[in-house]
């Protein structure tokens, strides 16, 4: 089967966090097979998406209005709309201001681990 083009039959998946939210646009349970997910993440104003890491991905994210904090590694650093940062993998970050975002993982089903910050 062609994957390479693929359009989703169900509305993508949202979930609701304090924060903000995700809404899941492409991941392994609805396309399965996928070796990546693809997410729009919401920050709310005020909000931040707390230290945690993917110990079975990269993390790509890309800034679609507003700024962003990406606090990684023991550095903060200020992206503004239209910027992007790769994250390696298993790297501890946390996100803080609200903002919209795409949001990519280099894995169909991201794992997802809280850490002390």
């Amino acid at each position: 089967m062609n994957q390479s083009l693929t359009k989703m039959a169900q509305t993508p998946r949202l979930e609701s966090f304090d924060w903000g939210s995700m809404t899941w646009l492409l991941d392994a349970e609805s396309c399965p097979g996928a070796d990546l997910t693809l997410a729009r993440m919401v920050l709310e104003p005020g909000g931040a998406a707390p230290a945690h890491r993917h110990p079975n991905c990269q993390e790509a994210l890309h800034l679609l209005t507003g700024t962003v904090e990406l606090r990684i590694a023991g550095q903060c650093r200020l992206l503004e709309a239209g910027d992007s940062a790769l994250i390696p993998l298993g790297t501890a970050h946390a996100l803080v201001f609200g903002t919209v975002l795409m949001v990519a993982y280099g894995a169909g089903a991201r794992r997802y681990e809280a850490v002390e910050p």
